[in-house]
């Protein structure tokens, strides 16, 4: 069997490193305000106050899939349209925070209760206050 060179396998492990980071998440959400849209919010009490929804709702559920992570933040303008991956979009009536997060929470409203994993959030930004929300991913 021929030796593998030193550099080849150097690039070999390097390689496999920055597979396995890309499964790691590593540092904060994604933040986009690029709708240049005037806000009251900064992204960080946003962030902060659906971190502390995602927590209050894996206490409910007393079961943690995932632990409660913000993915993304983006600001949407009037007008503007959320559309989120299962497909059931939201119109934007005043300035809205969306919040895509990763977590646990608990749904019971249907004859089986459900572990919802992904999801989003809607906040308003004149108020504050998580107006809808929608689930990307559901575990029974």
């Amino acid at each position: 069997m021929a030796a593998v060179p030193v550099r080849r396998r150097g690039a070999a492990l390097l390689g496999a490193l920055l597979l396995a980071a890309c499964a790691i998440r590593l540092g904060g959400p994604v933040i986009d305000v690029s709708a240049n849209a005037p806000h009251a919010m900064a992204a960080d009490d946003v962030e902060a106050q659906a971190m502390r929804e995602l927590e209050t709702r894996l206490e409910a559920a007393g079961r943690e899939v995932l632990p409660p992570a913000i993915l993304s933040i983006t600001l949407l303008p009037v007008g503007g349209h959320y559309e989120p991956p299962e497909g059931s979009g939201f119109d934007i009536d005043d300035v809205t925070w969306v919040v895509e997060w990763e977590g646990t929470m608990k749904d019971c409203s249907g004859a089986r209760c459900l572990f919802i994993i992904r999801g989003a959030f809607l906040i308003a930004d004149r108020t504050g206050q998580l107006y809808g929300e929608s689930y990307h991913e559901v575990v029974r």
